[in-house]
């Protein structure tokens, strides 16, 4: 039942011989008729290749394929994975800071890559811009991350689809709870329980050494006036035992053009009130003279002791 041919020489090419014996045998390259430019053969050894318009579109060796021009796929592609779920899919060779994919610019220097964990590396001055705010996420000259908008699109953080804080960067205003702040740091809370709501701006001292006479938090004001530099004024809040469970507020003032403020009134934990003194003893206790209502003496070290009021007329 029938013939079976084991060699067939056929002229492939001037001095050219093929044979057909499970494979193909050619001395360099396969020509389309009439068409010399588009051809595919073999470039050497563990060298095969395909030409098309005179040019070289595919080389493949024992080691790499390279293209010379654009691929196109009409599916999936995956590498190191045979079952290739999405366009694109490059499988690690571990689960670490390996780099998995790469990008370099001209001068062979890496400039973005993914790890295998997932962590995505930007060197240098790189960039991400969205098609519309021009975001820009980069590690500019002083080793700073910065993150930009252009057109005062305002720059916004949140989760599950809602706003949380805002950067006006028109104003430079920054709001929390507020899309729309009005000052340099604006806090909003729209909560309306009896016994709770408002807004809360908290200084947290977070240590378990804290004992008397230990700050826990501070708000100062600042100025850098020409004179130099100073705190001209702060708001204080004062351990007064050990773990810092009674507290006092103290309220510091500048008092020369040259040095720092320093504390001008504390209010303890009972609720006293001293002007001048750290340990006020009663409800106010003011080191020095009280002046009241039109007194139009000055009041001084002279009148320590003493409170005086004198009605008009």
């Amino acid at each position: 039942g029938g013939t079976t041919i084991t060699a067939l020489q056929l002229d492939m090419s001037a001095g050219g011989v093929a044979y057909f014996n499970n494979r193909v045998y050619i001395p360099e390259y396969i020509s389309h008729t009439g068409d010399p430019n588009t051809l595919f053969g073999f470039g050497g050894q563990d060298i095969f290749l395909i030409n098309t318009g005179g040019g070289r579109r595919l080389t493949v060796t024992n080691t790499e394929a390279t293209f010379e021009n654009n691929l196109i796929v009409d599916g999936n592609v995956g590498i190191r994975t045979t079952t290739p779920g999405s366009p694109l899919v490059v499988k690690g060779t571990d689960v670490g800071t390996t780099d998995n994919i790469e990008v370099q610019n001209s001068a062979g220097t890496k400039t973005f890559s993914v790890s295998n964990n997932g962590q995505v590396n930007i060197a240098g001055s790189q960039k991400i811009v969205t098609s519309d705010a021009s975001i820009e996420l980069r590690n500019n000259a002083t080793g700073l991350m910065s993150i930009k908008s252009a057109s005062n699109y305002g720059i916004t953080f949140g989760d599950n689809g809602g706003e949380a804080m805002r950067i006006n960067t028109s104003t430079n205003n920054v709001g929390i709870g507020t899309t729309s702040p009005d000052a340099q740091l604006e806090i909003s809370n729209p909560t309306a329980t009896n016994g709770a709501g408002g807004a809360t701006f908290r200084l947290t001292r977070a240590d378990s050494t804290s004992v008397a006479g230990d700050p826990v938090g501070t708000i100062e004001f600042y100025s850098t006036d020409a004179d130099g530099p100073k705190t001209t004024a702060y708001i204080k809040s004062m351990s007064e035992e050990l773990y810092g469970r009674k507290g006092s507020l103290a309220f510091g003032t500048s008092v020369t053009n040259n040095t720092d403020a320093v504390e001008a009134m504390r209010i303890d934990s009972l609720g006293n009130v001293g002007v001048g003194t750290t340990t006020p003893k009663s409800k106010l206790q003011v080191a020095g003279g009280i002046q009241m209502a039109d007194d139009t003496d000055t009041a001084s070290a002279d009148k320590v002791g003493t409170m005086r009021y004198r009605e008009s007329g």
